[in-house]
């Protein structure tokens, strides 16, 4: 049986960890500007359906790699000195996949919204 109380616990430690990221994480305040400003160009294009589905997973990708790797950060720096070549190779690469979907969402928001740029830039000048 569900039990509600122990459900809005979860819910409030989720909404602390967002808090933590948000303030302590400057890439994951900036991923968020960058998905505001998506969401607000997809309002304005009028998305389809479809597109919305790529747009969001797209954004929730990029902040899934963006929490997953702070936690990963600080369960390194509390297990080994930050000098530790290994740690610093582990951290490397986990921010190498965190660019590879940052990148992933950048491919997703150009063919979605450079085409309707285009259309108007284009527009702008006959």
């Amino acid at each position: 049986m569900l039990k509600i109380s122990i459900l809005f616990r979860s819910f409030r430690s989720a909404a602390r960890g967002v808090r933590v990221a948000f303030y302590e994480e400057q890439n994951f305040r900036l991923q968020l500007g960058i998905a505001a400003c998506a969401v607000i160009f997809g309002m304005l294009f009028r998305l389809s359906a479809n597109e919305w589905i790529a747009l969001a997973f797209a954004i929730g990708i990029v902040l899934f790699a963006e929490l997953f790797n702070s936690v990963l950060e600080r369960l390194l720096d509390s297990m080994k000195p930050r000098v530790s070549l290994l740690v610093g190779a582990m951290k490397d690469l986990m921010s190498a996949a965190v660019f590879i979907t940052a990148l992933m969402a950048l491919c997703i928001g150009l063919l979605l919204f450079l085409p309707r740029f285009i259309h108007i830039f284009t527009s702008l000048f006959r």
